[in-house]
């Protein structure tokens, strides 16, 4: 690879980088992220164990098939 596109290609990661550690910065640091994070917290948590019975497929013996 010539050193030009080399260059040219790692200008091109850095300045995505910086523009995504910029973006990340305003999320967690916004009005926006701490109004999410009072909402989530008004929210029911459930165990692990339930959240695992619940999104797993073919748990309900009434609706599995027997086959």
């Amino acid at each position: 690879m010539p050193t030009t596109a080399k260059s040219s290609t790692t200008d091109k990661v850095r300045a995505l980088h910086d523009r995504l550690t910029a973006e990340v910065e305003a999320l967690v640091t916004g009005e926006d992220w701490a109004r999410f994070l009072s909402v989530a917290a008004r929210f029911h948590s459930y165990s692990t164990g339930t959240r695992r019975y619940s999104t797993a497929p073919n748990r309900c013996p009434l609706t599995s098939s027997a086959a």
